[in-house]
This record gives structure tokens, sequence and C-alpha cells, in this order.
């Protein structure tokens, strides 16, 4: 007779697969076009995924990709009024503009009435945001940039992740730095910088075009060689190798802020995305701290000894980081140590014995159920054209979520585990947030070698 977890294993390998049919082409001057047709509804997603964002910024420059994003909006040589005119007038709805770690996304939602004109704007700043760049408008969107990093820092927990960054990534990798970057250097960005940017990675050969919707591919192959099938390639663009880092030693920090609760964050740098063992880990994450049947969850917050626990990861291209999150009750900044115990614990013993059947089985179906419901509609964050660009920006082909699904369908207790060993077995960087009336010590430790030192109170900007 099989054993349970063959059987498990056997069960989720007839799960049917959920896959976007997508057809693909490339033009002559390199750019990457994906079509998925959906005739439900008289409406067309247009995405323009460009693979660059905020690893590819040199040192001194960081900022730059977010800074790029935010002109992408505010007018071209031939186009020269902002992009939210715009949007009202061609009935956009799904804007979207993302700055990422590895790409830069820009889309909307159109009527189908709409999809020449929208081709033609997105090939129009594609090709001549450069020229129409003014000292003014870089000057109007940084101090847009400015204020929207001084909001965020000045949210409770606003710096934490650029602390992971800085703590957890060693100074020459190029997730060291946040995608917002550094406010100083940000000032110093002049209007050939951007112009630099722009044509080394805002060109056809880096870009991936994405229709979603009512619309065929023959139509689609006229449109897309009508409108950008004459913009010059650009240089060819180096790809970064995977670089994940694992952490060798043991690194903590201290920090009080202006905070309700003490908080608790453990971290490692794990596989990155278009693997299989990050598909092993998101397992791993859902099982220990994802909702309200997780490990941690069942043990801290149903108990009262926390607030709340999430688990999640931070998903990129070179590598990506590991998070457990774990928030103390009001008042009871004392008992971070023991959280910290009771998360040590739990992640000992799940990567010592595992999971159960029915923990993996739920865990494979959160990742499956999320991405039915998002891809209900063909735009917008998590919609079909979403996932197809995604797809294959981080793993190579259209069809990648669905590869994603079967690496999960096929996990056994062995395989998360034996993920799980691997990458958090290894060092991780440690972070208590105190509330700032609260009396503690503040230091960062690093038993790799790194000298004791006194943290900063979070940065002005």
């Amino acid at each position: 007779m099989p054993s349970d977890s063959a059987a498990v294993a056997t069960r989720a390998s007839k799960t049917p697969t959920i896959a976007i049919r997508a057809d693909s082409f490339m033009l002559r001057n390199g750019l990457t076009v994906l079509v998925h047709e959906d005739h439900k509804a008289p409406v067309v997603s247009v995405d323009l995924l460009y693979h660059v964002g905020s690893k590819d910024e040199r040192p001194g420059k960081t900022g730059l990709a977010h800074l790029v994003e935010h002109l992408m909006f505010y007018g071209t040589t031939n186009a020269p009024g902002d992009w939210f005119q715009l949007a009202s007038r061609y009935g956009f709805t799904d804007l979207i503009g993302l700055t990422h770690n590895d790409v830069s996304r820009f889309g909307e939602t159109i009527p189908v009435a709409s999809l020449d004109t929208t081709l033609w704007l997105e090939a129009d700043r594609m090709a001549s945001l450069a020229p129409a760049l003014t000292q003014a408008k870089l000057d109007a969107q940084r101090r847009v940039v400015e204020n929207e990093v001084a909001q965020g820092l000045n949210e409770p927990y606003g710096d934490v992740l650029d602390r992971i960054a800085r703590n957890s990534y060693p100074p020459d990798h190029p997730y060291h730095h946040e995608v917002l970057g550094s406010m100083e250097e940000l000032r110093g960005a002049s209007v050939d910088d951007v112009r630099a940017w722009l044509r080394a990675y805002y060109v056809p050969n880096n870009a991936i075009l994405i229709l979603a919707g009512d619309v065929d591919v023959t139509s689609a192959r006229r449109l897309a060689e009508r409108y950008f099938g004459h913009i010059p390639a650009g240089a060819l663009v180096e790809r970064l190798r995977r670089r994940p880092e694992p952490q060798l030693g043991e690194r903590r920090e201290q920090v009080h802020a202006s905070v309700p609760q003490a908080r608790l964050y453990r971290v490692w740098n794990v596989a990155g995305l278009g693997t299989r063992e990050f598909d092993d880990l998101r397992l791993v994450a859902d099982i220990l701290g994802s909702g309200s049947n997780s490990r941690l969850y069942r043990r801290l917050v149903t108990s009262g000894a926390a607030a709340d626990v999430t688990t999640w990861i931070q998903g990129r291209e070179l590598g990506s980081s590991f998070i457990i999150q774990v928030t103390a009750p009001p008042g009871a900044d004392s008992t971070v140590a023991t959280l910290e115990a009771v998360v040590g614990e739990e992640l000992e013993r799940l990567l010592l014995n595992g999971p159960t059947d029915s923990e993996l089985t739920a865990a494979r179906r959160g990742p499956r159920n999320w991405f039915v419901r998002a891809t209900e509609r063909v735009g917008g964050y998590g919609g079909q054209s979403d996932q197809i660009g995604w797809s294959t920006a981080f793993g190579g082909r259209p069809d990648y979520h669905a590869v994603q699904m079967q690496h999960w369908a096929e996990a056994t207790p062995d395989t998360v585990r034996a993920a799980g060993r691997r990458w958090l077995s290894h060092g991780a960087y440690t972070l208590e947030v105190y509330p700032l009336a609260t009396s503690t010590t503040v230091a960062s430790r690093d038993t790799a070698g790194v000298a004791e030192r006194t943290v900063p109170s979070p940065r002005p900007v």
C-alpha cells in the first residue's frame, strides 16, 4: 500500500493545470509580443514590461528607476499632456505604473476601440520621452518622489524593507538597496542621467508588450509592427547572474521608532523567482505563517502570545527574501525574545519532520485559489496580462505560472523539507522594532565578523 505522502502526491499530480494560453512573436527590433485572446468583453489590457529595475542602478545613482517611472506619465514630444488626462479621454482603467527590483511595468485596460490610440501612445513614450525631458519636469517629479518616500518612512515600520536590504545583502549586491533608493543620490540625478537610462533600457529589445482581451493574434501582429516596428533596438542589455547570497552568520539589530507595538522580523536570503526551490519555499512560508491554520498563527496568535504573524517571500530574480514577521500584543514589548524562541522552535520542527500531508494539501490550495480569482480580469495587478508578462520575464515562458502550479502539485513533504533545510539553515538577519518609550539595548551584531555598532534612528528625509 502506498504511503500517505505518496497518495497525496498522486492525487496532486492529477489536479488539472490552469494555464493562460498566449501566442508569442518577436519583432525585428527585438520587441517580444504576447497575445492572449479573451473575447468575453470588448476590452483589452495593454501592458509594457521593461526588464530593468533598481538592481540595475549604478553605485551613487540609486532611486533612478523609480524616478523614471514617474516621468513616464508626464508627456513626450508628440503627446505633451500628462498620461492621466489621456486616460480619462480614452477610457483607461486599471492604470499601472510599477517599479520593482528587476522590472518596470506600465499598463492600462482599455475599450477595444481605443487600442490603436493606446499602442501609439505607448510606442511614443518608448521612443520620444527622452528628447521631451526638461529640467522643470525632472525637478517636479523628484519633489513628488521625495514626498512619497517621506510619507512611507513616516508610516509605522516604514523603513523596515530598507533595513532588511542593507543588512541582509552585502554592499556590492544589487539588492543591497531598496527600490526607492537614497534621497541624497536622487537629488543629484540629472537630465542626462535620465536620458541615458531611457536609451539604455527603455528600448524594444528590453521590453515585453502584452495584449490580453478582445484582440486576435493577426491584428495584434499588425498593430505591433505598425506602432513599434520602426523604433530602433538599443544596445544588448547584459543580464545579471543569479546571486541569492545566503547569509553566513547571525546578524541582529534593535531599533526604537514611532510604532504602536513591538515587532520581530527574521529574514533569510533564498532562491530567486523562476526556480523550483522558490516554489517549494512558498509552501514552507504558507505552512509556517500564512493564515489562521498556519503553525505560527495557531501557536502565537490563537494563544494570545502575539497580535499578528505572517510569513512571506519577497520574490526577485537574482534571489529572494524569506521573511517571518511577528507583532507583539500592545504593551508586551518584553515578550519579543519569547516570540523569537517560539519561531525558532516551530521552524526547527518543520525542517526536522517536514509538513503533514494535510498541511501540504492546504498550502497548495492557497496560491491556486488566488490565481483563479485574480485572472478573472484581463488586466490589473495579478490579471491575465500580468501573469503571462511576469511568467515570461521571470520564468522564460508565458505559461510559467502553470509550471509553478505543477511544481506545487508535485511537491511532497520531503521536497518541501529539503528546500527549507537548504535555505533556512544558514544565517539570518533579525530585526526587533520597539516603541520609542521601550528601554532596550540598541545594537547591531554580526557573528560573521562585523563589529558591533550603534543604530541610528530612522532617517530624516
